[in-house]
């Protein structure tokens, strides 16, 4: 990984991003100032960090979302 943020998992109602330790508190604000997707509103919810992407796949994609949109 080169510093950034990368999408792990993607489906239409949950996402997990891998993002370094140090980019973390950027990557929750960058996804809670995201208003709007393809033109349409949306607002991005950050329900959970964690250090392993297994916990997050674990504790949320067999019951929620790990990221969820909410269109309008």
């Amino acid at each position: 990984m080169d510093g950034g943020f990368r999408i792990t998992v993607y489906e239409p109602e949950v996402a997990i991003l891998k993002v370094p330790h140090m980019l973390k508190d950027d990557a929750i604000s960058l996804l809670g100032s995201v208003d709007r997707v393809a033109g349409r509103p949306c607002k991005v919810e950050t329900l959970k960090t964690s250090g392993t992407i297994k916990t997050l796949k674990d504790m949320y994609l067999r019951n929620e979302s790990v990221a969820r949109k909410t269109w309008e």
